[in-house]
């Protein structure tokens, strides 16, 4: 299995395996067993959560879009320590 002794990566492994159990439910064949190439095809634990965020990015409005973009840069951004002063409501991003 992908997670090895890496317990931290838990919650990943368990989206990668949502995810998969979505697609074959989605292909609608219950005669079918989930196979390793369903968990390929959501992109196992490397990828899967990337593909599911650029599929929910893709689902945005363009201004959707531009506030997304806006708010995860402010919050993966290295920056000092932010004082209650500088916090400003979404609407101002």
């Amino acid at each position: 299995m992908d997670i090895g002794d890496q317990t931290d990566q838990l919650p990943v492994l368990q989206h990668a395996l949502m995810r998969t159990w979505a697609h074959w439910q989605e292909l609608d064949e219950p005669d079918r067993l989930i196979t390793f190439t369903d968990y390929d095809s959501v992109g196992t634990m490397s990828d899967a959560m990337s593909r599911h965020a650029n599929e929910a990015f893709e689902e945005l409005s363009p201004r959707g879009k531009e506030i997304c973009e806006k708010t995860l840069k402010t919050i993966t951004e290295k920056a000092p320590i932010i004082r209650v002063s500088d916090i400003r409501p979404v609407s101002e991003l």
